[in-house]
């Protein structure tokens, strides 16, 4: 397999806070990813050395002649909407930058509306939209143009139930598509369960393990009488991280 982006013992400084240490880390052509670990672990500034937005302190951080710019499709956990600019015309005009127009852009704008129950909100300016209903057009505009590439920092925060649901469904079916490549953030050990083909565990700014989730599961064994129906991947998980379980 091709790697996509690869991180060679990538170090992050600001000041003289280090964000990431020493970072090992490949993403293969086709491989969904999860970065998997508490806030502030460092799973945004791993996101952002893989697609350019920051620069290793020390190390390197590459990617392929495979993640052009236009095969990319970026999720930030910041609101990258236009304020003053309503719903379906900014799905249009992103659209429009990968040169995709006319019948084919109100097509693709109309079904992720209607798939994220947004389509009552389409006349609306971003400004006027709740929390969540911003947090699901960020992810809408990250799709509109089905790029081959996928990098989602935390595409579920502030997301309802329902909405959550939408969107695991619209993952797993993005997942699916050949060839694709997804990397996902996230603090939810279920969200890397039921999309990984690895998953890759940050705390502190380290690199615990990366693994199948399969491989990172500890044996069966006695379940925590606190929490008695935690699965193998989190008690696992919490056991990397040094959590009570």
């Amino acid at each position: 397999m091709r790697k996509v982006f690869e991180l060679d013992h990538a170090s992050l400084r600001f000041g003289r806070f280090t964000a990431l240490r020493e970072i090992d880390l490949a993403v293969e052509e086709g491989e969904t990813l999860v970065l998997l670990g508490p806030n502030g672990a460092g799973k945004t500034c791993v996101m952002k050395l893989m697609c350019g937005l920051l620069a290793a302190s020390a190390g390197a951080a590459r990617a392929s002649s495979l993640a052009s710019l236009g095969r990319i499709g970026y999720c930030p956990q910041e609101s990258a909407v236009w304020d003053n600019l309503r719903v379906k015309e900014q799905l249009l005009l992103v659209a429009s930058f990968y040169g995709i127009r006319g019948t084919m852009a109100r097509r693709r704008s109309e079904a992720l509306l209607s798939d994220f129950s947004l389509e009552e909100e389409s006349h609306k300016l971003a400004r006027e939209l709740s929390r969540g209903n911003r947090r699901k057009l960020n992810f809408v505009l990250s799709v509109i143009h089905d790029p081959p590439i996928l990098l989602l920092d935390e595409p579920e925060a502030e997301l309802d139930i329902e909405s959550r649901a939408a969107l695991s469904a619209t993952l797993a079916s993005l997942a699916k598509g050949a060839g694709r490549t997804i990397v996902l953030s996230t603090h939810h050990v279920s969200e890397a369960e039921g999309l990984a083909d690895r998953v890759a565990v940050i705390h502190r700014g380290r690199l615990l393990a990366c693994a199948r989730p399969a491989d990172l599961a500890k044996p069966s064994g006695e379940l925590s009488p606190e929490f008695p129906s935690r699965g193998r991947l989190e008690r696992a998980y919490l056991g990397l991280i040094g959590a009570p379980q």
